[in-house]
């Protein structure tokens, strides 16, 4: 039985569909191209090589041909998201080659028919707290653990609530705020890796906010509270 945990290289790397479809045929047509050299299809004709460079290619082809399929074997075994235990609550870290820097800061909250992209963050106004699409297909909530207010790395940080969605899905990942009120986090095909399973639940519009007591809430425009993290309580 196949090994469902294995990836090939290209997706640990997580390299967009398309790239992988030109990569292949560059490879191809550099595998066939000193054999076709000068050939007529009637409606066009491939140029002529000059002898040593079809005798270069006849050595090159096969193996840059080979390398570019060994990328697409599912031969690696994909390594978990490294979880630490501390203080009763987990650090995420984004699976290795999917690393995406946290640069974009899109303050407390969000609205329906918004959304963050991988690396984009909302912190709490008093700074304590950062929820975070990581590159790994995971979105997380951050506690500061130094207390000024600035989360500077992993280490620094500690996770305590997450969707232990790191490896599924195909990056980039993208979570939206519908607007029906539902929170998907989708990955490159469109698939949902996670919902809120909010939808048509109060009255729209929505807003997703990151408060200062710790708690990710999805509010409806009556300011009823359609979910919550359930981090508010500080024995995480």
């Amino acid at each position: 039985m196949a090994d469902t945990n294995r990836k090939s290289l290209y997706k640990i790397i997580g390299l967009p569909n398309d790239f992988g479809v030109i990569l292949l045929t560059f490879g191809l047509i550099l595998l066939l191209s000193p054999y076709l050299s000068g050939f007529d299809f009637g409606i066009f004709q491939i140029p002529k090589l000059d002898p040593k460079m079809q005798q270069n290619l006849r050595i090159l082809g096969p193996i840059i041909f080979a390398g570019l399929i060994f990328l697409f074997v599912p031969i690696w075994k994909e390594s978990k998201s490294n979880k630490e235990t501390s203080h009763k609550s987990l650090q995420y870290r984004s699976a290795l080659g999917r690393h995406v820097d946290w640069k974009i800061d899109l303050g407390s909250e969000i609205s329906s028919q918004n959304e963050m992209i991988e690396g984009s963050y909302l912190k709490s106004i008093n700074s304590s707290y950062k929820f975070v699409v990581q590159g790994d297909g995971n979105i997380v909530l951050y506690e500061n653990s130094k207390g000024n207010g600035n989360i500077v790395s992993y280490e620094n940080a500690r996770a305590i609530w997450a969707s232990n969605t790191d490896g599924k899905g195909i990056p980039p990942f993208r979570l939206i705020l519908m607007e029906d009120g539902n929170l998907l986090l989708l990955d490159a095909n469109e698939q949902v890796t996670w919902a809120s399973n909010t939808s048509k639940k109060g009255k729209s519009p929505h807003t997703l906010k990151l408060q200062n007591d710790r708690n990710l809430v999805i509010y409806d425009s009556l300011g009823q509270a359609m979910w919550a993290s359930n981090t508010n309580t500080f024995n995480t």
